[in-house]
């Protein structure tokens, strides 16, 4: 990736808000009134993300209920369901492990 200058490398290294910008006719010309009205609306996008991605809670991700009837389309047999339904709930509690740790 080829940058303007070393301060806007040196931002970007530090932020991901430079991933979501597009292509503009009003960027052909320097105006730092637009770029700072762009970037603000930028960060709020983010920051709005952020927010809903820490007010996540493990339930959304990993539900308590497990139900599934196919395999690629195939139907399952009981001993598979099983197995599946055991897996799923030793990757769930080494998930909310995970899950507890990071958020304490």
């Amino acid at each position: 990736m080829i940058y303007m200058t070393k301060e806007w490398y040196e931002t970007m290294q530090k932020t991901d808000l430079h991933l979501l910008l597009k292509v503009s006719k009003k960027a052909e010309v320097f105006s730092e009134v637009y770029f700072k009205d762009l970037y603000k609306r930028e960060e709020k996008k983010w920051l709005r993300l952020q927010k809903e991605v820490s007010e996540t809670k493990f339930e959304d991700i990993y539900p308590e209920e497990f139900y599934t009837e196919y395999s690629n389309d195939l139907p399952i047999d009981k001993s598979e369901f099983e197995e599946a339904k055991k897996a799923y709930f030793e990757q769930r509690e080494q998930a909310r492990l995970y899950f507890n740790n990071q958020n304490s």
